[in-house]
């Protein structure tokens, strides 16, 4: 935690407290009622004040997306002394594969995945 970031902390603490749904069986296509996501924390997220802030849409595990992040960060935190900048990523489709550490990626082979899903279609 950057020094003086105390909206960020704060928001840290109040996630920490946010109750968390992992029990699903099954989701629709569609989600229609909060109680088919993790509303408080998403509630909490978006409704940060601090500016600056940005959300990253994130689909394709190829390509810069991590590094433009973490540079992003560097920037606003250390450069532009915005200790309270926060950046969300919504992460999917074949970036998923980013958030999984070496034990999963070698159980499940994930590398033979990636290589195929990365391919251009013709």
């Amino acid at each position: 935690m950057p020094p003086g970031a105390t909206h960020l902390d704060a928001l840290k603490k109040r996630l920490a407290q946010a109750p968390r749904r992992r029990d699903f069986k099954t989701v629709p296509m569609i989600l229609s009622n909060p109680a088919q996501w993790d509303h408080e924390a998403l509630t909490e997220v978006l409704s940060y004040r601090p500016v600056p802030r940005q959300a990253w849409d994130n689909y394709r595990h190829r390509g810069p997306w991590l590094s433009l992040m973490r540079n992003t960060l560097n920037t606003q935190i250390w450069s532009f002394k915005h200790p309270d900048f926060l950046a969300v990523s919504v992460t999917h489709g074949t970036a998923d594969l980013a958030l999984y550490d070496q034990a999963i990626w070698d159980k499940y082979q994930l590398t033979r995945l990636a290589e195929r899903s990365s391919r251009p279609i013709r």
